[in-house]
């Protein structure tokens, strides 16, 4: 790929960080300690600046601090960019701390790293149903095809799958339900309550029974006259 060049760098005054002497320890096994610089931090994960300056690309839409600062670095000569501290003398340029820098290209590198393996679980999800569906019906240990076909069985629906706490729920609220549906055809309505009430003060103090239960009465008198009347 073709960078721009102007003829001549127009970073030659960029102050540039030295990096300090963490290979040896690298060597050794050890990683290296973190000196404040990008070099030092692609040292510390593993990664080339190569690589940082690439995931930094794919970051370049998320902060325009980026998007300057790989402008800036594809501007220089390769022999400026060989030199480790000449990111680090951009970055300062642009107002970015280390970290700043490293939590942009990080967050977006999870981001994309999700993504790809949501992407591979897609395109490997039919060749692993084939599998599975291989396995219960020619395995030949019978734990693998048993465990194979209750697993298809459950996808199908022809098992039943654990519905979790949703459905003791739904069985709770459906208890209640029915608990207040039948409170409440249970209880007597206001007004008998009331003369009820009202009929048990008067048989105390000796006073007539109201009209209402007068009335209830000869009902419950007559209405089986009027039948047996029908009869005849």
């Amino acid at each position: 790929m073709s960078r721009p060049r102007n003829g001549g760098s127009r970073f030659k005054n960029l102050a540039v960080i030295p990096i300090s002497g963490n290979r040896e320890s690298a060597t050794r096994g050890t990683p290296p300690a973190f000196d404040g610089t990008i070099a030092s931090a692609c040292e510390s994960m593993g990664i080339s600046l190569e690589q940082m300056i690439e995931m930094m690309r794919w970051a370049k839409e998320s902060d325009p601090r980026i998007r300057e600062l790989l402008d800036t670095w594809d501007a220089l000569d390769p022999s400026e960019q060989q030199d480790s501290g000449t990111v680090d003398a951009v970055r300062q340029r642009l107002g970015l701390t280390p970290i700043e820098l490293l939590r942009i290209v990080a967050d977006v590198a999870c981001r994309i790293a999700m993504y790809s393996s949501q992407i591979i679980a897609a395109l490997s999800h039919p060749l692993v149903v084939e599998k599975t569906v291989e396995l219960a019906l020619n395995a030949e240990d019978d734990s693998n095809k048993l465990a194979a076909q209750t697993i298809l069985h459950k996808a199908a629906g022809f098992l039943p799958t654990p519905k979790g706490s949703q459905t003791t729920i739904a069985i709770t609220q459906n208890a209640q339900a029915n608990a207040i549906s039948r409170s409440i055809v249970a209880a007597p309505s206001p007004e008998h309550t009331i003369r009820r009430l009202t009929d048990r003060f008067n048989e105390v103090r000796g006073l007539p029974r109201s009209p209402a239960a007068r009335n209830t009465e000869v009902l419950q008198i007559e209405v089986p006259e009027g039948v047996e009347d029908g009869g005849k």
